[in-house]
């Protein structure tokens, strides 16, 4: 079993399958991630949803894809999560049209929150 450390700036925006591996591992290895939350860099704690600088193309930052050494397309693999953390805020919004229900909620809202120092 080896530990790898997934690289911060290897960040990409959309969902696609031919996109190459960003890392190999081998079956039970460690990866250990340090995410950026959604949002990341349109806007700061505080912020109002006039004040938020919102890019839907770029609001999710993935990481990945990684490989597993051997894995097959259609084969099932188990992910255990062993540690997680959470960033020192964070947010939640109504984006107009967008969302279950656009029609019942057409006017932006952002809210954020401290979450550091949280036991």
């Amino acid at each position: 079993m080896s530990e790898h450390v997934f690289p911060a700036d290897v960040v990409h925006h959309d969902w696609d399958r031919s996109r190459p591996a960003a890392l190999t591992i081998t079956s039970g290895d460690i990866v250990h991630y340090d995410l950026r939350m959604a949002g990341h860099g349109q806007l700061d704690l505080g912020d109002s949803f006039s004040d938020a600088r919102l890019d839907l193309a770029t609001m999710y930052h993935l990481a990945g894809p990684v490989a597993i050494d051997g894995a097959l397309p259609g084969d099932t693999i188990a992910i255990e999560v062993l540690e997680l953390t959470p960033g020192d805020w964070g947010w939640t919004a109504i984006l107009p049209g967008l969302g279950l229900l656009p029609d019942d909620f057409p006017v932006g809202v952002i809210r954020t929150f401290p979450l550091a120092n949280r036991t």
